[in-house]
């Protein structure tokens, strides 16, 4: 039915071949899946089957005939034997669903008497007889897309080639189409379907051909969908780590200042008292090595470690100096702006400058 000879496909300005030297054979009345990743040629085989694109290198026989023996001019009545289902339906917009099905029969000269037959016969197979005066627009996704296989099968087309058929609609509706095709080839109609849906090829377990960067990689029969293109990530275990590789360094909490001991308020605070500065800048650092922890609430009376620190201290504020009668504010010291000095005081040693205009 369809065969592919060393075949070997390359578009001008890429470097890697889309296919790449693959062999393939599909018998007749076979449903088989092409799965792969994005890019890895299954278009590109059936642009080829339908003589859409010439192979680079390599024959391809499909129904007893050379492609390459065939004219330009013959392609169109070698195509008649074949319908095409696209992921987003092409349908045409003014027209009706009967006009949609019918448009197929008579661009290859079909009578007005064998389309009147055979148009109601195919709506009815796809479950939409009673919407043949339907436009495309009043349809849903699912129903356009049996619009579009109606069209593809209305000949009765030995092969069928489907390009993502279920790409745009949601899994309810997935199945029905599938369901569709599945009776399509149960009445002897080859059909290839190029997908992602891991969960339909598992459930329907028909012949399945991988790509992976042009070639074929695996042709199984009554396979699924597990692909060799997307790989598994297992997690290693310790044993199994090669011996080059660092083994994780695990951050452990620094130990905790020892708690001050309580002493009566009278006796002289040690020398290895650590300030509060000090302290603030120790859970600082300990802060930016260690993995942040639930902050616990303050505990109702701290420790006292002697009077001066445990008594807290007034709010800051600033206080209210008079100001002498010939005393300018522009002429003001900064420190006497700030109220750390009265006016008029002397500076101390630090060679402090006024602010202001000197007077």
């Amino acid at each position: 039915m369809i065969r592919f000879d060393h075949i070997s496909k390359k578009y001008p300005g890429t470097t890697r071949p889309a296919l790449n030297s693959i062999d393939v054979e599909i018998l007749r009345g076979e449903f088989v899946f092409l799965v792969g990743a994005s890019g890895s040629g299954k278009s590109s085989c059936l642009r080829l089957v339908l003589k859409e694109e010439k192979p680079t290198s390599g024959s391809i026989h499909v129904l007893g005939q050379d492609l390459r023996s065939i004219s330009n001019r013959k392609v169109p009545y070698f195509r008649r034997n074949m319908g095409v289902v696209f992921q987003d339906f092409r349908l045409l917009p003014n027209k009706t669903v009967f006009d949609n099905v019918a448009f197929s029969l008579q661009v290859i000269g079909k009578s007005r008497g064998f389309i009147q037959e055979a148009v109601p016969d195919t709506l009815k197979m796809v479950g939409l007889a009673e919407k043949a005066q339907r436009l495309p627009h009043e349809l849903s996704g699912g129903e356009q897309q049996r619009v579009a296989i109606a069209r593809a099968i209305v000949n009765k087309p030995q092969i069928l080639l489907a390009d993502e058929p279920t790409g745009n609609l949601d899994p309810t509706t997935s199945a029905e189409i599938m369901s569709l095709l599945a009776s399509i080839n149960a009445g002897g109609t080859t059909v290839i379907m190029a997908t992602h849906e891991a969960g339909i090829v598992d459930q329907m377990q028909r012949r399945v051909i991988e790509l992976v960067h042009g070639e074929i990689v695996r042709d199984e029969r009554q396979g699924g969908y597990a692909t060799a293109s997307i790989p598994t990530i297992v997690p290693a275990s310790t044993a199994d780590a090669p011996a080059s590789e660092p083994a994780p360094v695990a951050y452990a909490r620094p130990a905790a200042a020892p708690e001050p001991s309580l002493t009566h308020p009278s006796a002289p605070v040690p020398e290895t008292s650590v300030s509060l500065h000090q302290a603030a800048a120790a859970a600082v650092a300990a802060a930016a090595v260690v993995a942040p922890a639930p902050i616990a609430a303050p505990p109702a009376d701290p420790p006292v470690v002697d009077e001066v620190l445990a008594t807290p201290a007034p709010p800051m504020t600033r206080p209210v100096l008079p100001v002498a009668p010939n005393d300018d504010p522009e002429q003001l010291t900064l420190a006497e702006k700030l109220g750390l000095r009265a006016p008029g005081e002397k500076p101390d040693q630090t060679g402090e400058q006024n602010v202001g205009p000197t007077r």
